[in-house]
């Protein structure tokens, strides 16, 4: 499967309409469009509605939020946008369920921004994101380049006291080092796993994702990996060490067992077709597949929770290295924290 091939994903839902209901008549060409699609969740949109439309910043961007809900049977999603209605925010509902990256498609087509973000709507932005963005995504127009930033994460998933992990103090530290530095990132950092959460805290060049095809949606759960790769090998990437989100961590859908099965499955898919495109001359690249898979297996299953049997997923997908798969989990690891280390502190 070349993962890399162009798809049109826009096409495929062009007889769904979606309803503009709220327009607050604010700027008509933004310099960027903060996306927020949505499905039922209104007290978690709220939170984010207000990080969108309270940014810090005096620019012209605008807020989009592209309601899911065919049925229209939320009522308080639209409470929600007459409570908080603004000359920045365009609300629209769709006709029909799109499903999650069908939706983020349609939110791509309907914003009139040159650059965009999309943040889930139990995600937020730091008041700053965009003022502190802003000067590196502009900055970028020539190139079109993707540009990040750091996150926080918020574990809702226990009451009980969050203890930060070893990795976690050792990003804090490296963090602190590079605090406001602009990191370059190459097509090999997402060779080994995706280095983002979600969307979140993503800008990107509208028409350059267009052209690209759009996210789609027979990559579920990974489409989100794949098309932001898919940018990076065309326009290149750059991250900015400064904390300017919060992911929130919660029990939904991304924690089943068979989501992190077909995750772990599809990057190992993804891997070998990357190492084939990019190192087709490397046998140590496609042993390294193999490596990276073992070692998310155990990671994944403990990070979120899950109960799917490690060996079983790995024999299934050739990636299996018999009784030293946890020894080579644990090593690669370390080799991780190594890696990410050598990110912050590198000079670009």
């Amino acid at each position: 499967m070349n993962f890399f091939t162009y798809v049109d994903c826009f096409s495929a839902h062009n007889h769904i309409q979606s309803l503009c209901v709220y327009d607050g008549g604010g700027y008509a060409s933004p310099d960027v469009s903060i996306v927020i699609p949505t499905f039922r969740r209104p007290a978690l949109l709220e939170h984010a509605l207000l990080s969108a439309l309270n940014q810090e910043c005096a620019e012209n961007y605008e807020v989009i939020v592209v309601d899911n809900d065919g049925e229209a049977q939320d009522k308080e999603t639209w409470d929600i946008i007459q409570k908080h209605k603004h000359p920045r925010l365009r609300y629209f509902r769709n006709s029909e369920n799109l499903g999650m990256f069908g939706n983020w498609n349609r939110g791509l087509l309907l914003a009139r921004g040159h650059w965009v973000t999309i943040l889930h709507d139990d995600d937020v932005l730091a008041p700053d994101f965009l003022r502190t963005m802003r000067r590196h995504y502009l900055a970028g127009d020539a190139s079109r380049r993707l540009l990040s930033c750091e996150i926080s994460i918020l574990d809702e998933r226990s009451s009980l006291p969050q203890t930060m992990s070893f990795l976690g103090l050792l990003r804090t530290k490296l963090t602190r080092y590079a605090e406001g530095k602009l990191k370059e990132r190459v097509l090999d950092d997402y060779f080994y796993g995706y280095p983002h959460s979600g969307t979140l805290g993503i800008v990107f060049h509208r028409e350059s994702a267009i052209s690209l095809g759009g996210f789609n949606h027979r990559d579920y759960p990974s489409a989100d990996y794949f098309f932001f790769t898919k940018y990076v090998e065309r326009y290149g990437s750059a991250h900015l060490v400064s904390c300017l989100g919060t992911y929130r961590i919660a029990k939904n859908e991304s924690l089943r067992d068979e989501v992190m099965v077909a995750w772990i499955k599809q990057g190992y898919e993804f891997r070998c077709v990357m190492s084939e495109r990019h190192y087709p001359r490397s046998r140590w690249r496609r042993f390294l597949c193999k490596v990276i898979t073992i070692s998310q297996a155990y990671q994944v299953r403990k990070a979120w929770g899950g109960r799917y049997d490690v060996p079983l997923l790995l024999r299934s997908i050739n990636s299996s290295l018999g009784m030293v798969n946890p020894i080579i989990a644990a090593f690669y690891g370390i080799l991780s924290r190594i890696r990410m280390a050598f990110f912050y502190i590198r000079q670009n």
